[in-house]
């Protein structure tokens, strides 16, 4: 489901974490990178992947505040795990 955001006045970081501009441009991003990718005859590897599906969910959640509810939701305690992975994946990879 989707959540709207609080509605206090909100400060910049979380005009920037609902307002859904930012979700949809990362979003078309890694997704337009993994089809680039994909169309140049690279191959699929597990980060490849990992981003496009980053990347779908957060275009179909629209902003970040949606996606990491959402995602918050669907796995309660081992989401921040589960997100972050990737992130340490790639740095081993650039460091390696």
């Amino acid at each position: 489901s989707f959540v709207k955001p609080p509605q206090k006045s909100l400060t910049p970081a979380e005009k920037l974490e609902w307002t859904p501009v930012l979700g949809i441009i990362l979003g078309a991003i890694g997704t337009l990178y993994c089809v680039y990718e994909f169309m140049n005859g690279h191959s699929l590897d597990l980060n490849i992947i990992n981003l496009f599906f980053l990347s779908l969910g957060l275009l179909l959640h629209g902003s970040l505040g949606n996606f990491a509810q959402g995602f918050k939701e669907s796995a309660q305690s081992i989401s921040p795990i589960i997100l972050q992975f990737p992130f340490y994946a790639g740095i081993i990879a650039v460091l390696g």
